[in-house]
């Protein structure tokens, strides 16, 4: 911020935000995002403080709208065949077409990063992995290391590769 400010003060008048995307609504992911609005000093102004507006429209989404991780889960099912199909090619298996369950797909290490999130949930929530519809679950990780999971933040991942 401070590289801006030097770059565009006096000229422009900067407002910084941070906004959690569950202040507008999107409570099933977590990303905190920057905004910073410009405003030129010399053609506009300023007639509403933009962090009151934001608190405003914060206070007003809130209580209406709550995404859920499922709400992210958006792929057709032609989507996921064709993604099956193309792991299945990648990993020299038979497709198999009209299977809702999918670990047939799943490496060794996968499978065991699968098998350990599900008993660690099962430990943690006594409850079926399987009937969580929010849960979602990374496979790329090493659980003895970390384990990237919707489980605990009921959120949708944010995995960035």
């Amino acid at each position: 911020m401070g590289v801006l400010e030097s770059l565009m003060e006096p000229e422009y008048q900067l407002y910084r935000l941070q906004v959690d995307c569950e202040d507008v609504g999107h409570a099933g992911i977590a990303r905190t995002r920057t905004y910073v609005i410009m405003r030129h000093v010399q053609t506009t102004d300023c007639l509403y403080d933009p962090m009151d507006l934001y608190e405003q429209v914060r206070e007003y989404i809130m209580p209406r709208a709550r995404t859920q991780p499922r709400d992210y889960m958006i792929a057709t099912s032609e989507e996921i065949a064709l993604e099956a199909m193309s792991v299945a090619r990648s990993r020299k298996l038979v497709y198999r077409p009209g299977l809702e369950d999918l670990t047939y797909l799943l490496n060794e290490r996968e499978q065991g990063v699968l098998d350990y999130a599900c008993a660690e949930y099962r430990r943690r929530f006594n409850t079926d992995p399987y009937m969580d519809p929010n849960l979602a679950v990374f496979l790329g990780d090493n659980p003895s290391y970390a384990l990237t999971w919707s489980a605990v933040s009921g959120k949708a991942l944010d995995v960035q590769l």
